[in-house]
């Protein structure tokens, strides 16, 4: 496997355009932890997949388990650099199977070492819904700094919630 990050258990590789039906079923069944919740099509993912990660501003990643078959159980999405070197993050891991392996924890720090060891995204930024409690876990243990609370964000089916707001610096890590 062509790993970009790994470790003895885990790796991240690039997204291939065979990776969007994984991408499509896991993303709308954790649609609830985002603002946008209409759900995805496999056409639309692949849609997507050329028009914004071959040939656009996000980068994408798969998290892969080695002990399953370089399985791909979830992903790493940096969305877009701004002009001063930020770029948002996030991650989700879509195989119930993979939860509680501690897999989470290790893609969000070895996400950051790539953003800017790789990337050199100069900071990353994340906002995760206050009821996630899974997400703000993971991301504090990984060392992202809570900076701010946005509230009554509108989510595409009308729900209003509240949501923290994170970044990571380079000498964070």
């Amino acid at each position: 496997m062509n790993y970009e990050v790994e470790n003895e258990k885990f790796g991240l590789r690039k997204m291939e355009i065979s990776d969007c039906a994984n991408v499509v079923k896991w993303r709308n069944s954790v649609k609830q932890n985002y603002i946008y919740r209409e759900n995805l099509t496999p056409d639309g993912e692949i849609e997507f997949f050329h028009d914004k990660v071959e040939n656009g501003p996000m980068v994408i990643l798969m998290i892969c388990i080695k002990e399953l078959d370089d399985k791909a159980v979830g992903c790493v999405v940096y969305n877009g650099v701004e002009e001063d070197g930020s770029c948002e993050y996030g991650l989700f891991i879509g195989d119930a199977d993979a939860r509680g392996r501690g897999v989470g924890r290790w893609a969000i720090k070895s996400a950051m070492e790539y953003a800017f060891d790789v990337l050199k995204y100069k900071r990353l930024t994340a906002r995760i819904f206050t009821d996630n409690e899974a997400s703000i876990k993971s991301n504090e243990y990984a060392g992202l700094r809570k900076t701010g609370r946005i509230l009554d964000v509108t989510c595409t089916d009308g729900e209003k919630k509240q949501m923290y707001e994170y970044e990571m610096l380079p000498d964070m890590l």
